[in-house]
């Protein structure tokens, strides 16, 4: 990404577009305050996080998103609260009408006159130290009065929450030992390497004194 000052700048620009393209986008500049709006969808819609604003002495390039102190950031973003709005609305917007799913992120300028431009949408944010969607989050877990959907997400249908485990517990064995393993190897009187060969976990059943194969 190269900022180009005058005309005259805009060749050496290109060319340094196309040692990694054949094509080359151009943009119009616009001058403003950097923000990032990430968009979360828990399954109950989209939902704007809180923005992130972007403070740096040059470009916010590659090489800046990824050294830690590059970059200042403030989340939520300095804005006022109309504008925040804005902002917010816009990035889910952008997620609607590109059809996205679960989360996003859109990168805005928000003009000294309070317009929000949009630079691009990333469909997939990312999650390192230096990046914006998890300070985001972090906001939002602490300042939403929905911060549990938002940093704990439900599971997906047919899949088990660990930490919040409601299954049926084992149920229990006659001869009383902790786990079908240690059932096998006492109740039926095989060693532990045996019992590994012989009988895999998942081909035991029930216990061999419930079934009269205790010896």
């Amino acid at each position: 990404m190269s900022r180009v000052e005058s005309a005259e700048d805009l060749p050496e620009a290109l060319m340094a577009c196309f040692a990694y393209h054949d094509e080359a986008l151009i943009e119009r500049r616009v001058t403003g305050t950097e923000i990032a709006v990430g968009v979360a969808d828990l399954g109950d819609g989209p939902r704007a996080l809180p923005a992130v604003e972007i403070v740096t002495d040059g470009l916010y390039d590659y090489t800046a998103r990824y050294t830690p102190g590059a970059v200042t950031f403030h989340c939520p973003a300095r804005l006022p609260d109309q504008v925040a709005q804005e902002a917010a609305r816009v990035a889910v917007s952008a997620h609607q009408a590109l059809g996205l799913l679960d989360l996003s992120r859109t990168d805005t300028i928000v003009t000294p006159a309070g317009e929000v431009a949009v630079p691009e949408t990333n469909v997939a944010p990312g999650v390192t130290e230096t990046s914006t969607y998890p300070m985001a989050l972090s906001e939002a877990a602490t300042t939403s009065a929905s911060s549990a959907a938002i940093s704990r997400p439900k599971p997906p249908a047919g899949t088990a929450d660990l930490a919040d485990d409601t299954r049926r517990p084992p149920r229990p064995l006659k001869c009383g030992r902790g786990s079908r393993r240690a059932c096998h190897r006492a109740c039926t009187g095989e060693s532990a390497a045996s019992t590994r060969l012989a009988a895999p976990r998942k081909s035991r059943g029930p216990c061999p004194r419930e079934t009269g194969a205790a010896p």
